[in-house]
């Protein structure tokens, strides 16, 4: 398992991919999560309706994006996360050839679009 992080205020965000070491073929899982901390509720106010983003790059660039050849509402929205509650947000990418990558997300909110990254060696 591969984790990074960062904490606006009282919001934690992690990043984490499992498992780090993986076979060709295996599904590894990635997942944002999102932890209000506080004693209030918190608004996220999103740009569109993509809430996140993951992509897989290795030695030859991307290879792999979870939004390619999506759609997204283009509105802005707005959801609310109340205190001491979370989201989280899993997705799976599976690799076809052995090699080390790094693994990329990205949170959309407004003030939470800092990228977080995790290794996956693959066998």
């Amino acid at each position: 398992m591969s984790t990074d992080g960062y904490n606006v205020g009282a919001v934690t965000v992690t990043f984490r991919t499992e498992p780090a070491r993986a076979q060709v073929g295996q599904t590894v899982t990635l997942r944002l999560r999102l932890v209000n901390n506080a004693g209030q509720a918190t608004d996220l106010t999103f740009p569109s309706g993509q809430r996140y983003d993951y992509w897989v790059t290795g030695e030859g660039g991307e290879v792999w994006r979870w939004s390619e050849d999506m759609f997204f509402t283009q509105a802005i929205t707005t959801e609310t996360v109340e205190a001491q509650a979370g989201l989280s947000f899993p997705e799976s990418w599976t690799p076809n050839s052995s090699g080390t990558y790094t693994a990329h997300a990205v949170l959309t909110a407004d003030g939470y679009d800092r990228e977080l990254t995790g290794e996956v060696v693959v066998r």
